[in-house]
């Protein structure tokens, strides 16, 4: 598909760069790639009303709490293992998690508002470095990012971020950004840095009010197993600012949980890297070491402070693949530092499992076939889970989704489409209404699980719109009528 973009994000987190492309910049008739999950339209509407989140707020005590009250039986508590003192020993469950979905698009400020709901709040980790860099350079609006660096325990650091970075009022539109060096096994420190900060920016802003005070919420990074290079340095930055949750799939991420156990106590640790072509002898990892990260900061003094390990949720399509994490990841404790389970089924958006047996050759065009074997059953995925709680995901944005989750022994759903559609999500306005016209006008959205769109190598949703320009009066009006009727059951 051909696609007309500007202002293309350029990586090279696979080993060869690829273009990431914002979603404002999109324009024309196109077909976009969009991370959220598309379930049904009039589901989607219902738990719209409005796309924004203090309209959500608002009705959150009619239907939200006699919906959590749906279940008589408590969710089981969120086991824990030993690893580090740091390891919290409690934590409240939430009923929701909202998707992360990158690159951006799971803000910190849609997060935030999650979390401040009661619910997981969770940003996307996916280009931090690049889109930390780009912001400065843009004149860091509102000044958040500035606001958050003044928190970082090492201020030379993130001054001299500002001083390479940032341009107050922003850069000229027509002058090109300032990159960053290509992430390699062993990065340049001035990229491990803008790494660093940009999670630790981005955890820390979901985390705190306007006025830097701590909101109380629980806030997760997402993380995409395949885009390796930079997930050390990505779940490090998080982890300095507190980060509560890290959930993490398109893969199998079964180094992670050793990983979180090694960063909590700022000790080296290293991550396998798939190379094509290499020999099997070769040894191909990303390292990394806290102590003399700091040490080469001046501030060694700064890897004496034990951090927080965060609760650890790997995403999964089969009780197969959890009870194999369960048994083979390189955590500690009885679970093998795995805290829970995100259970997403084929119609989840984003990147999907591809379905049992199948392999992609390159002359297929049609979707991946999902059979009964890729299905899983609630009931069925309780008695694997080792009492450790679960979400569902994939078209479960519903309340009776909800309630046959909570209902079967889960704790609850993980929702995209909803949030990727509220006014704080980092989607653009305009593509927003795009979406809700269609689905008023329409009573569908045009999807396409394409085999090939990912350079991950796994089936991911795309979904078709086309620029019909701004929305019409009659379409507003169209639309507003139909959320009343939905709002009033």
């Amino acid at each position: 598909k051909e696609h007309k973009t500007t202002n293309n994000i350029t990586t090279s987190y696979l080993g060869t760069s690829k273009k990431l492309s914002k979603m404002h910049s999109l324009s024309s008739s196109l077909s976009i790639l969009l991370l959220v999950n598309i379930g049904s339209p009039r589901g989607a509407l219902s738990f719209v009303v409005s796309p924004s989140l203090t309209t959500l707020r608002k009705i959150s005590d009619s239907k939200s709490r006699l919906l959590y009250k749906s279940s008589t039986t408590p969710p089981p508590p969120l086991t824990t293992v030993a690893t580090t003192p740091a390891r919290p020993k409690t934590q409240t469950l939430p009923k929701i998690i909202q998707g992360g979905m990158g690159v951006r698009i799971s803000s910190w400020n849609l997060a935030r508002e999650v979390s401040k709901m009661g619910e997981l709040g969770v940003i996307s980790g996916t280009a931090m470095d690049v889109i930390f860099v780009r912001e400065l350079q843009d004149g860091d609006h509102g000044g958040h990012f500035r606001r958050a660096l003044a928190s970082f325990p090492n201020q030379a650091m993130a001054q001299r971020a500002l001083d390479k970075y940032f341009i107050p009022g922003g850069k000229a539109p027509t002058k090109p950004y300032r990159s960053l060096p290509q992430w390699t096994l062993e990065p340049k420190r001035q990229l491990e840095e803008a790494a660093i900060l940009g999670n630790y920016c981005e955890v820390w802003l979901a985390k705190h009010n306007d006025d830097d005070s701590p909101t109380g919420g629980l806030i997760g990074m997402n993380l995409l197993t395949k885009v390796a290079l930079p997930t050390i340095h990505s779940l490090y930055g998080a982890m300095l600012a507190d980060v509560d949750y890290v959930i993490m799939g398109a893969g199998i991420p079964i180094k992670i949980p050793g990983i979180l156990d090694a960063l909590a106590g700022h000790h080296d640790c290293s991550l396998p890297i798939e190379i094509s072509g290499a020999t099997s002898d070769e040894d191909n990892a990303i390292a990394f070491s806290p102590n003399q990260f700091w040490k080469g900061s001046g501030t060694r003094d700064l890897a004496k402070k034990q951090l927080r390990r965060p609760s650890f949720l790997p995403i999964v399509s089969s009780t197969t693949l959890a009870q194999s994490l369960l048994k083979r990841s390189n955590g500690s404790g009885p679970t093998r530092g795995i805290d829970g389970f995100v259970i997403e089924m084929n119609t989840a958006g984003g990147h999907n499992a591809p379905p049992r047996g199948w392999h992609y050759e390159p002359e297929d065009q049609g979707e991946p076939v999902y059979g009964k074997k890729d299905m899983v059953d609630i009931k069925s995925f309780a008695k694997v889970a080792k009492g450790l709680p679960f979400w569902f995901a994939g078209s479960y944005g519903r309340k009776d989704k909800l309630c046959d989750v909570l209902n079967g022994g889960g704790n609850g759903v993980q929702v995209g489409t909803l949030f990727a559609l509220a006014d704080e999500s980092g989607m653009e306005s305009a593509m927003k209404q795009n979406i809700l016209t269609q689905l008023v006008q329409q009573h569908k959205l045009k999807v396409f699980t394409d085999p090939a769109a990912s350079p991950t190598g796994f089936p991911f949703k795309v979904l078709e719109l086309e620029d019909d320009g701004p929305p019409t009066s009659s379409s507003i009006k169209m639309l507003s009528e139909l959320l009343e009727l939905e709002d009033d059951g």
